[in-house]
């Protein structure tokens, strides 16, 4: 039997691809509370809908209209913790595994988008490549309470105000392979559209490409550029995040400065600035903020600046979903966010971080990698060949535009009663997370590298 080929391809502006083949796969700010009863999720959404149409832009207005309900604290979902640290850890791994401490180039992955396409896959898969998928993942949880936990974090998401996430799925397959009604069950409890792919591969491509186009504001035009004439099989993810900061730069403060890289030498960059109460907390090791998105606080940057003896690289060396856990719990930590000066450089990346190294480094054969019986008995014999990550992120005064796409072919101290001004100046490599409320993270990076996109600014503030 010849032996079928499976490629993965993933992209960050919020897109995740993966390509299968069978022959080729929120101290929300205070206000008056006064609520009208009983009102479900749903309801809430229609009433901020409504005040929207009457004029209230939850985007550029903290002046609440009289009997606006605030937004209901997360509801639960089980799993969902588990389900979060599987994806965060993966991530990490394959962000560690394209670093060194001398790393000059901004890396960033998105665990969202990975884990969604290994999710999948995961669930296609039999025998020894579904023990592999796991060994990879770090997770021994069932398929079904993965998939339920994603589920319901999909459902919340249309309830976010003032941002835009988007996470769309697509399940390409030929006339030629039935696909089991169990899969597609599932590849729809991930928002998957079912779609057939043109018998010419060229076409095939072209109309893949304007799906991930379509699903990532034009952010991502092209994930594939050839697809092998066995093609059969086709998993896309595209996720599409866009947040305006909940406290927007003013670009009349944005000033030419030095930015010190990883190797000693200096760049410039045009680094924004501006005075206001954030979350803050320092430790032993770095400084952290988080800077919010949106009226409700509901996502946030949390960036991580390393003291100037310590590298970003090598912190992020040691990065792990509980080392994240301890940073996020050091800043939800702080009850009443004390004022300070933050300074961060506006900045642009474009990473796409090889995966392969992951394989060897958790003891796993890419031949296990084959069994994809669960999606079609048609695909017993495939190979995941290739895996491609692509992840751009864009942030300046703004805000912050980000998209990505998969495919498969520390201790804190303690609060003090009266916190002092804090200065926050990120001129040297710092680590950022783009995370929800609940602590999802959708995009994580090392800005090591930043490059001065307007050099008629003024030159550095004292």
């Amino acid at each position: 039997m010849r032996q079928t080929k499976i490629k993965i391809y993933a992209y960050a502006l919020a897109a995740t691809a993966v390509l299968a083949a069978a022959a080729i796969l929120y101290n929300g700010f205070a206000r008056s509370r006064i609520e009208p009863p009983q009102l479900t999720p749903s309801e809430r959404s229609e009433l901020w809908l409504a005040y929207e149409q009457l004029g209230w832009n939850p985007e550029s207005s903290y002046t609440l209209p009289a009997n606006i309900p605030p937004p209901d604290p997360p509801r639960l979902i089980p799993h969902l913790e588990s389900t979060m640290e599987t994806s965060n850890n993966f991530a990490f791994k394959v962000l560690q595994q394209n670093l060194t401490t001398t790393t000059r180039e901004s890396i960033a992955v998105s665990p969202v988008s990975l884990a969604q396409a290994f999710y999948l896959a995961g669930n296609g898969a039999s025998g020894e490549t579904e023990i592999a998928i796991r060994q990879l993942l770090g997770t021994d949880t069932a398929w079904n309470l993965i998939n339920q936990a994603n589920q319901m974090w999909l459902e919340d998401l249309s309830l976010l105000r003032g941002i835009e996430l988007e996470i769309a799925s697509s399940v390409w397959t030929t006339s030629g392979i039935v696909v089991n009604p169990a899969f597609i069950e599932t590849a729809r409890s991930y928002e998957s559209e079912m779609r057939t792919l043109p018998p010419d591969p060229r076409q095939a491509v072209v109309e893949i490409n304007d799906w991930v186009s379509s699903n990532t504001r034009g952010l991502i035009k092209e994930i594939v550029k050839r697809l092998d004439e066995n093609t059969n099989l086709f998993i896309a993810n595209a996720v599409y995040f866009f947040g305006k900061w909940s406290n927007p730069f003013d670009q009349a403060n944005t000033k030419l400065a030095d930015f010190h890289l990883p190797d000693g030498t200096v760049a410039k960059c045009n680094l924004m600035w501006q005075k206001d109460e954030f979350l803050y907390a320092e430790t032993e090791q770095a400084q952290l903020i988080r800077l919010p998105y949106g009226p409700w606080h509901k996502c946030g940057m949390v960036v991580v600046l390393p003291r100037r003896d310590l590298s970003a690289n090598a912190m992020a060396l040691q990065l792990s979903s509980e080392t994240y856990r301890k940073m996020r719990n050091a800043l939800n930590a702080i009850h009443l966010p004390p004022e300070g000066v933050v300074e961060i450089p506006r900045f642009e990346l474009d990473s796409q971080p090889e995966l392969s190294g992951v394989y060897p480094q958790l003891g796993i054969d890419p031949a296990h990698l084959a069994d994809f019986s669960g999606i079609s008995p048609d695909l017993s014999n495939n190979r995941i060949l290739d895996v491609v990550h692509r992840v751009v992120v864009k942030v300046d005064e703004s805000g912050t535009e980000a998209a990505a796409s998969t495919g498969l072919s520390a201790g804190y101290m303690a609060e003090p009663e009266q916190r002092p001004p804090f200065h926050f100046r990120a001129d040297r490599p710092f680590l950022f997370f783009i995370e929800d409320s609940r602590g999802v993270v959708l995009f994580a990076g090392v800005v090591n590298n930043v490059t001065a996109t307007e050099p008629g600014l003024t030159s550095e503030r004292e």
